[in-house]
């Protein structure tokens, strides 16, 4: 017990870094893993999480409660293996398991293509494009029905083509693909090339059509077909599959290979890593590693509140500088822990009534629960309650189109007590539309030709994102959604620390933190996400620029906060300190709209 608390005492005064290296090196547990079959893996693996939790404790001065609370989340939400651990150089041997899609632009030694043959055409699928136009036919008595099948066929077929074409080109030096006669092969891309060759022609659902019949009625000679390809080249043969099932056989123990270590079973992730196309988009996981920090990762990919927003770089003067004076909501702890204790308590806030009783005993739970009750969890001795119910304040002055939040939280109160909805606040509006296949960088395009100029640069921050397609559904989670007077809002509150007053929090640096960590993309997604929903619930009487009010990020540390009691400002057609607002052209909403559906 001595030992460990001389550890905790070392991390308090050193950091965690030199606390557990000493206490590893004392216990002799490098020596213990070393002398493991797999003690390499283990020995740097266990360096890797040592690096990663200093570099937490560094970037927002954690304590050690703060750094073991950011390590259980990490735990309980953990990211995928590529992500997370580091390679070692005897990994370049080991067989990785990739997609055809992340495998575009690549090359491997060998390549192992062993599902090409398998394509299943489902018989009443008819979706299909036609001139130009999605189209899913649901009725397969109507006379048009097979014209639209076969055309999705045929999509289906070329896609298929273009993923065996990708497989087949991956190999420097050698390639195996399994082929043979079995039960629809004759539908998927090797059976078009390698049976249906001799169809006729016509344009592509005929010929595809033909090809198919020609390619199953040839299935049988499959075998025969592969090998009078291998005959006509040189460096292509076929090797029987053996009959029964062969027993996979390890490196046997002492061999030159034996570094590798026994076969093991895939982990509980393998699943998740090995999920085809079909799977929700959100900004969150689009952006990740982007500028993001290990932890804000971690909160991405558990869809939590304020998962988008990165712990704050340590402020602290350089040598000689005089230190600034930190004071009220400047004061208040940085990082994404109190930006999601924050977020919790806008979630239910009276805005109208930001210091009544109700919402002081909300804002007291709220800060016990996160451990932000005493000042001395704060940047500088503060009272945290008071510098909360300052910042709902604040929040309420925000004006929408001249009218405050307060007064239209009043509004909806009294709305809701007659039994009309004119006015509506949503907290925590969460949507989800159709996606089709598509990448942040195709949306580029969208905002090089629609953007204002302003943000038509942003178009180049946009393709250096992830190419990685998603094809599903894309969803989000909205702050809050304001409706009033006939028009629709998106509001999203940041937390994020730019500085130690409020002249950090100009236009300009404003501008710079939402370009820098993508919120323009996150916003840009969200009201295409209320376009869908304001075009599907009003119909033909929707119109973007009549019902659409735009998105507001209210930074909260950058708000003009006056004191309880005080009078609210009157100056509502101005621009509002730590408020960066946009209403995007409709043109720009339209495209991506329809590159997200494409």
């Amino acid at each position: 017990r001595s030992r460990f608390r001389d550890a905790q005492g070392d991390w308090r005064r050193h950091g965690v870094l030199r606390a557990l290296s000493g206490l590893f090196e004392r216990e002799g547990v490098p020596a213990r893993l070393l002398a493991l079959r797999d003690g390499e893996r283990r020995m740097t693996n266990l360096r890797h999480v040592l690096e990663l939790v200093h570099d937490a404790e560094r970037a927002s001065h954690r304590s050690p409660e703060d750094l073991l609370h950011w390590l259980a989340g990490r735990h309980e939400h953990a990211l995928g293996g590529e992500r997370t651990e580091m390679r070692l150089e005897s990994d370049d041997r080991a067989v990785q398991l990739t997609t055809l899609h992340k495998s575009k632009g690549l090359e491997y030694e060998i390549v192992f293509a062993p599902f090409l043959w398998d394509l299943y055409l489902w018989p009443d699928d008819a979706l299909a494009h036609l001139d130009g136009r999605p189209v899913l036919h649901l009725d397969k008595d109507a006379p048009d029905f097979d014209e639209v099948l076969n055309a999705a066929h045929a999509e289906r077929v070329a896609e298929h083509l273009r993923q065996a074409y990708v497989a087949l080109t991956r190999a420097r030096e050698r390639c195996y693909v399994a082929w043979g006669a079995v039960s629809g092969a004759s539908d998927s891309a090797l059976g078009y090339l390698l049976l249906g060759s001799g169809a006729a022609l016509g344009d592509a659902p005929t010929t595809v059509t033909a090809a198919r019949k020609r390619a199953k009625s040839e299935l049988a000679n499959a075998h025969a077909a592969v090998k009078g390809l291998a005959a006509q080249h040189a460096g292509m043969a076929v090797v029987p599959v053996p009959p029964g099932e062969a027993p996979v056989a390890s490196t046997p123990p002492g061999s030159a290979d034996d570094t590798l270590g026994p076969v093991r079973a895939l982990g509980g992730d393998a699943a998740a890593r090995l999920r085809d196309l079909w799977r929700p988009a959100s900004f969150s996981a689009w952006t990740s590693g982007a500028n993001r920090s290990d932890d804000s990762l971690a909160a991405a990919a558990a869809d939590r509140p304020s998962a988008d927003e990165p712990d704050e770089p340590s402020t602290a003067p350089t040598p000689g500088d005089a230190p600034e004076i930190e004071t009220g909501v400047h004061a208040f702890a940085a990082g994404r822990g109190p930006g999601i204790c924050l977020h919790e308590i806008l979630e239910t806030a009276d805005l109208h009534d930001p210091d009544g009783e109700r919402m002081a005993e909300r804002v007291r739970l709220a800060l016990q629960r996160h451990g932000l009750a005493a000042p001395r969890r704060h940047r500088a001795p503060i009272d945290p309650a008071a510098t909360v119910h300052d910042v709902l304040r604040a929040v309420g002055d925000v004006p929408l189109d001249g009218t405050p939040l307060r007064e239209i939280a009043r509004r909806a109160g009294a709305e809701r007590r007659e039994h009309e909805t004119r006015t509506t606040l949503v907290p925590e509006w969460r949507f989800v539309v159709g996606l089709g296949r598509t990448a942040p960088a195709d949306l580029a395009d969208a905002f090089r030709e629609h953007a204002d100029p302003a943000l038509a640069a942003y178009a180049d921050a946009l393709a250096g994102l992830s190419q990685q397609d998603a094809d599903g559904v894309l969803t989000g989670l909205v702050d809050l959604v304001v409706e009033t007077e006939g028009r629709w809002h998106i509001l999203d509150w940041k937390s994020n620390r730019l500085g130690t007053c409020q002249s950090a929090y100009d236009s300009d640096a404003l501008t710079d933190v939402m370009r820098e960590h993508h919120y323009v993309l996150q916003y840009h997604l969200y009201l295409v996400g209320l376009h869908r929903f304001l075009r599907s619930r009003l119909g033909d009487t929707y119109e973007y620029d009549a019902h659409v009010g735009g998105a507001h990020y209210v930074f909260l540390r950058g708000l003009d906060i006056r004191p309880a009691g005080s009078d609210a400002p009157d100056d509502l057609d101005r621009a509002p300190a730590g408020v960066y607002s946009d209403r995007p052209p409709r043109a720009l909403i339209e495209a991506l709209d329809a590159s997200l559906s494409a």
